[in-house]
């Protein structure tokens, strides 16, 4: 249970970074 909490926050910074980088192109 505590790898896929792990696992999850790591995918949202990941998500969060994209969308990020859509903004910044934009």
């Amino acid at each position: 249970m505590a790898s896929l909490s792990k696992k999850l926050i790591g995918f949202e910074q990941i998500f969060i970074t994209l969308k990020e980088n859509l903004i910044n192109e934009t």
